[in-house]
């Protein structure tokens, strides 16, 4: 069975590209609103304002998952009182082979969700709340499936038992299914402008090739986030975005990048200045796909670097980049070329 980890114990071992976007992105509740709504049943869809929601600091996915599997779970209260009157648990699924047991792996979660908002409840000393608090608040379990093949997995129960289960068997047999969500099937015009159809358009990534007509798509959009002062979000989402791009396409995407938002935003310029003048540049004129390893390497240990240097922390530069840890690391420890050759 899965532990319950905090939000910074998660964030601590996130590399994983799909997941470092996920949980990134959508624990805005602006991004996550619009998203659940489109799901939810017509009885919650009053509930759900980014006003209304609260992220609870826990992930439930086991760590053999984690590669393939995403969580955010969200809280959302009454608004006369401080009640929590339901949850809206939110899993994606990014890998293209799909868990036959995922709706047992999600009534595990959903009954841990319940003991935790359980141990919360006891160990409160306001006895009000004790005395509203005895029963359960709501949950509404959605996975959002990023594969491309049609989900063939059980979604009930039911569906998983060894055969029919008898009439007489079903009183004691848990009623339970899922939401579904294809993040290919759903157009994502059905959202509204905004963080939440910015998220699942760079999601469509994987399967359209215009990688360059969705980043003028966008363009206009990741203005208006640099209006704001959120580069940070820019920069998560150029980011991810270059992981879903096919390799052989990635010099034409940063190129792109370099010519059309190279002005926007300091942080995005460092990171793929880097990429683009000591990876992509150097490995294209080599001409040779060893070459372009070496070039990437290079540029991926400068961009590492120029975080550092900009007052980031490894913990950061692991979020931001989508690299391992251990890889941030390695790379910090060794000297950078504006090191070795001012010294």
């Amino acid at each position: 069975m899965s532990t319950l980890s905090s939000d910074k114990d998660e964030d601590d071992k996130i590399h994983h590209p799909n997941d470092n976007f996920n949980r990134t992105w959508f624990r805005d509740p602006e991004a996550a609103a619009p998203v659940l709504k489109v799901s939810a049943p017509d009885s919650l869809k009053p509930l759900i304002a980014p006003e209304n929601l609260t992220l609870e600091p826990v992930s439930f996915i086991d760590k053999k998952l984690r590669p393939t599997q995403s969580d955010l779970l969200w809280s959302c209260r009454a608004s006369d009182s401080d009640d929590v009157v339901a949850f809206f648990y939110l899993l994606w699924e990014h890998q293209s082979s799909i868990d036959h047991w995922m709706v047992l792996r999600l009534y595990c979660y959903m009954a841990q969700i319940w003991e935790r908002w359980l141990a919360e409840l006891v160990g409160s000393k306001d006895p009000d709340e004790k005395r509203t608090g005895k029963r359960l608040p709501l949950i509404f379990p959605l996975v959002l499936y990023q594969g491309e093949a049609e989900w063939t997995a059980p979604q009930s129960l039911a569906e998983l038992a060894r055969g029919p289960v008898p009439d007489d068997i079903l009183p004691f047999f848990p009623d339970f299914k899922f939401h579904l969500e294809s993040v290919k099937a759903r157009p994502e015009d059905e959202f509204p402008p905004g963080l939440a159809q910015l998220g699942i358009s760079v999601m469509k990534l994987m399967w359209d090739d215009d990688f360059i007509g969705w980043l003028n798509r966008v363009q206009d959009q990741l203005l208006e986030l640099q209006k704001r002062g959120e580069e940070d979000k820019i920069t998560v989402l150029l980011v991810y975005a270059f992981s879903q791009v096919d390799r052989s396409k990635r010099e034409k995407f940063i190129e792109h990048i370099r010519k059309n938002l190279e002005p926007m935003t300091a942080t995005g310029q460092s990171i793929y200045d880097s990429l683009i003048e000591e990876g992509m540049e150097k490995g294209m004129e080599k001409g040779m796909e060893k070459g372009m390893e070496k070039g990437m390497e290079k540029g991926i240990g400068m961009m590492v670097h120029n975080m550092h240097q900009n007052g980031m922390t490894v913990d950061e530069i692991v979020k931001v980049a989508g690299l391992k840890q251990e890889e941030v690391e390695r790379l910090l420890a060794q000297p950078s070329d504006d090191r070795s050759s001012s010294s």
